[in-house]
């Protein structure tokens, strides 16, 4: 070994060399190679990945005459060898540096990987090939997601992959019936809204936009609950009017019993004002048994904030002594 250039060597670099089988006829096929000066380091990584000289020889002779030891290194650690090389040139990436095998090698792309997405029409770049293969976009996935009948773009794809989407659920969205775009169904699938969810929102009102359903969605709205409110306004109520009745833990029997026992239509906001101060249905409902009839939201909140009692409102206005207003009937409660 130090007729080969291997000078001062220790103990455990004579230990090391021998556990990997280094010979002085290897260090010297090296050095015919132009691998001057190499450190045991270097020639035990050599070993550890069973790279020969003559992997060596056919990588140089493919045309990598600038080959370093750290590229020899990583070819031998990703198990990029020259046979490999020469099938990806024959199906013309004839331009790949070792850089680019190397990467090739980390990511798994195999020439089967390739010939089988050619098969399916797509050309891809060594990139888009990484990224194919980095983001789990198999040959099998892209032939489902084309019979599918939309139109891709290799960007659609990876944006699929890097999301993990995968046929079957685009499959599921566009049984819905819901017409959507490529991206509307990546943002829908990052924010967890499930085909079924989907389902019953179009069931109800086919005119929800994707948007609107994503937000409903993240919202907390419940398809049934939107059921129940939908059913409770009549269909007249949009997903932000929802939104905010379902923000608040508004239920749809509350908005159905309150609009019921209101004498004319009820917003949702007029609703939401009735709720956050504690209005139940049936003190609507007896205030009109007692007689009262021309109220607001405004009146019925104060009223009840206030503690004044149904049979209150009833003595007053069946006495015929005193206007109901809301002040008469607030200090009529307090006299009792």
């Amino acid at each position: 070994l130090g007729e080969e250039g291997l000078q001062g060597l220790t103990p455990h670099d004579i230990a090391r060399l021998k556990t990997f089988n280094v010979r002085p006829q290897l260090v010297r096929q090296l050095r015919d190679l132009g691998f001057q000066d190499l450190s045991v380091e270097e020639i035990v990584e050599l070993g550890i990945h069973n790279i020969s000289p003559l992997l060596i020889k056919e990588v140089l002779e493919l045309g990598f005459n600038d080959l370093g030891i750290d590229e020899v290194v990583q070819l031998g650690i990703h198990n990029i060898r020259p046979q490999y090389i020469r099938e990806l040139r024959e199906m013309g990436f004839t331009e790949l540096g070792i850089d680019d095998l190397v990467q090739f090698g980390i990511h798994n792309v195999r020439p089967q990987f390739i010939r089988e997405l050619r098969d399916l029409g797509l050309e891809l770049s060594p990139d888009e090939l990484v990224q194919f293969s980095i983001h789990n976009i198999r040959p099998s996935m892209v032939k489902e997601l084309v019979e599918t009948d939309l139109t891709f773009e290799i960007d659609d794809l990876v944006q699929f992959g890097i999301h993990g989407i995968r046929p079957r659920y685009v499959r599921e969205v566009m049984e819905t019936g819901l017409e959507v775009e490529l991206d509307e169904i990546v943002a829908m699938h990052i924010q967890g809204v499930s085909p079924h969810f989907i389902r019953e929102m179009v069931e109800m009102n086919a005119d929800f936009e994707v948007d609107e359903i994503i937000r409903a969605f993240v919202s907390g709205v419940r398809a049934v609950d939107a059921r129940e409110l939908l059913e409770a306004f009549g269909q007249d109520l949009d997903l932000r009017e929802m939104r905010r009745l379902f923000d608040h833990g508004i239920s749809g029997m509350y908005a159905s019993e309150m609009r019921e026992a209101w004498p004319e239509d009820l917003s949702a906001k007029e609703l939401i004002r009735l709720f956050n101060n504690d209005v139940p249905p049936e003190y609507v409902r007896g205030l009109q048994d007692a007689g009262l009839s021309d109220f607001s939201v405004k009146d019925v909140v104060k009223l009840y904030g206030y503690g004044v009692e149904v049979d209150t409102v009833r003595e007053v206005i069946s006495g015929g002594l005193v206007d109901p207003s809301v002040k008469n009937l607030i200090e009529a409660e307090n006299s009792r």
